[in-house]
């Protein structure tokens, strides 16, 4: 509609320092009558923006702005090659590819331009063709994915000039009058208001009519509702393909309805509190809050409504603030459009909808654990309908006040996020309780102190501890039982079996090693292990090495050792085996006979050291 743009040079000024829970940000546009067209956001950091002239003169403009660091830094920059032309529409994909609607006020018509490289250089793409002399007018742009968009303009030859593609813009094919309702008479588009949803999209018109379509803009359809053909619908947003508001302004008074079941039926809305709805968005992931603003002269300011629209409560600080437009909300987060005052001072101001109702839902770990250290995890849950970017968590573990932990990360309205607090130590025997809650959500008093607690006892199972017996020498062809303590619950053995007990053969020839191993797992999951090293030869001790020999010190240690063989042996090799049998560590020649093993874990390990005429083996246990 080519009186859109007129329409939104209407601002007022506000104060340079920002105001209530809006803040303000510069878009860096160096005239300080610049306004702000329209706002599309990619999420809450990436945002691109259109200007327009806010003195009022209407004035031709090709200027645009970004940011990709949530408003901290806006980058300005001109719409090369659109000389004559001024922005009516804008549609990012990400940090570099845009879409960008322009229109000719002098002769009517429109382009598109697409940009790739964050706006540094903008191509036209003609075969979305708008040159109509007398009614084309571009409206809206949007694309699902970097392939498959649509764009809307003005009726031209008696429907909507309605574009399609699916590569991305290098070919835009208009789609049929048959794919689309009958034109009603005097019908036209509005830039910038439309409702999304997956692949479901809804735009208003001057005549009262929803144009919807389900396959990304290919065929349309009409959806009777209140307004058709006796007023205009400018507003409308759907928060799923069956929850939607409708909205049409006569001077200062707002008419707004709503449908539960995609538009079939609709029903009043008498709401309570100011409606500031030349825009309105809803705010995607939440039940149904929607920001409301407007710069008129009589009206101007901001509002939020947590209802979908029942009841409008004036966001503290913006009445009487003239905002040029809304954009759309991602991630609790959106921007609408100031009139700047420097390209330092002003131009857009950022909307957090914050919640301050958070709490602990869960303990995720531990869950009966077994003997030993674990982390202690939480769940915070955002009760709310805005964001929590931060929030403090109080806890004890047994009546002891541990350390709090502040989560500055964030919890969209609805949602949950595990959080660390730290570890403890638990000992089987020994009685363990939690106890914890939120504080200071959005560094805020949380409005409802009833779910913010979470407490509950924590029961400790034992670990079978147990002992194969020493590591031992035998001579070859022996056989040795070995037999792991009754525990109600699983035995696997190194070999495979799953008895309590293992007969162990010797081989009736040669010299060398076994290592054996046994895991028990009891019937809550607690696993013990042990390990034990038979040495076997035709002679036994004297051929396989005598293991009291040897010497590792310090043992227990924290990891660094020395290795002490018989006087004159000299250490040619190690080799490092955990409880289970697994070899974790070899060198060769150690320097000055010493190991590091300060990376590994806590635990029981088994040293293999070789001289030209032995082998040697010793246990050492490390200790943190």
């Amino acid at each position: 509609m080519k009186a859109k743009i007129f329409y939104l040079c209407v601002t007022l000024l506000i104060p340079a320092l920002g105001f209530g829970q809006w803040e303000i940000q510069s878009t860096g546009f160096a005239d300080s009558l610049r306004g702000l067209e329209q706002i599309w956001a990619v999420d809450n950091n990436i945002v691109w923006a259109i200007a327009n002239d806010g003195s009022g003169n209407d004035s031709i403009i090709q200027e645009f702005t970004r940011t990709i660091d949530g408003g901290t830094t806006w980058t300005p920059g001109i719409i090369n090659g659109a000389v004559g032309l001024t922005p009516t529409g804008i549609f990012a994909l990400n940090a570099d590819t845009a879409w960008t609607l322009l229109y000719n006020p002098d002769t009517d018509g429109g382009k598109v331009f697409r940009t790739n490289d964050g706006g540094v250089t903008w191509v036209h793409q003609p075969t979305a063709l708008f040159v109509d002399t007398l009614e084309a007018y571009p409206n809206l742009i949007y694309f699902w994915n970097e392939n498959d968009g649509f764009c809307m303009g003005d009726p031209t030859n008696d429907y909507f000039e309605i574009y399609t593609t699916s590569d991305g813009g290098n070919l835009w094919t208009r789609v049929d009058s048959t794919n689309m309702p009958m034109l009603i008479p005097g019908e036209w588009g509005y830039a910038g208001y439309f409702s999304v949803v997956d692949n479901t999209f809804w735009f208003g018109t001057s005549k009262g009519n929803i144009y919807k379509t389900t396959d990304k803009g290919h065929t349309w359809s009409s959806i009777s509702n209140p307004f058709l053909n006796i007023g205009k619908i400018r507003i409308i947003q759907f928060t799923d393909t069956l929850n939607g508001i409708i909205g049409d302004r006569t001077n200062n008074t707002f008419s707004l309805y709503k449908t539960d079941d995609g538009g079939a039926t609709w029903q009043p809305i008498t709401p309570t509190g100011t409606v500031y709805g030349r825009s309105i968005s809803y705010v995607p992931g939440t039940p149904g809050t929607l920001i409301s603003t407007s710069n008129a002269t009589a009206l101007s300011g901001s509002s939020i409504s947590y209802d979908f629209g029942d009841t409008w409560t004036d966001i503290p600080g913006s009445a009487g603030v003239g905002f040029t437009c809304l954009g759309n909300f991602q991630n609790q987060t959106g921007w609408a459009g100031l009139k700047n005052e420097s390209s330092t001072v002003g131009g857009i101001a950022r909307y957090k909808v914050l919640s301050y109702d958070a709490g602990i839902s869960q303990l995720v770990e531990p869950i009966e654990p077994c003997e030993g250290t674990y982390p202690i995890v939480v769940t915070v849950t955002n009760y709310g309908n805005g964001l929590i970017d931060n929030v403090s968590i109080v806890w004890e573990m047994n009546g002891v006040v541990q350390p709090m932990v502040n989560y500055n990360t964030m919890i969209p309205a609805g949602q949950s996020a595990d959080v660390y607090l730290g570890t403890t130590d638990f000992v089987f025997g020994t009685y363990y309780f939690f106890y914890g809650y939120t504080i200071n959500p959005n560094g805020m008093v949380d409005i409802d102190l009833t779910n913010d607690v979470f407490s509950t006892p924590i029961e400790v199972h034992e670990t079978p501890f147990f002992n194969l017996g020493n590591d031992t020498v035998m001579v070859s062809n022996q056989s040795l039982l070995l037999t792991a303590p009754p525990f109600s619950g699983l035995y696997l053995w190194s070999t495979g079996q799953t008895t309590q007990s293992l007969g162990v053969d010797i081989p009736p020839t040669g010299t060398g090693e076994l290592i054996v191993w046994v895991e028990v797992t009891s019937q809550y999951g607690c696993v013990g292990s042990d390990t034990i090293v038979i040495q076997y030869g035709p002679n036994g001790i004297e051929e396989a090495g005598n293991s009291s020999t040897m010497m590792a010190y310090p043992n227990p240690s924290n990891g660094i050792f020395s290795i002490q063989l018989p006087k004159g042996q000299a250490l040619s090799n190690i080799t490092v085996f955990d409880n289970t049998g697994r070899q974790v560590y070899a060198e060769t020649y150690p320097s000055g006979n010493k190991v590091d093993l300060k990376s590994f874990k806590e635990g029981i390990y088994i040293i293999k050291a070789v001289s030209k005429e032995k082998v040697y083996w010793e246990k050492v246990v490390l200790q943190k």
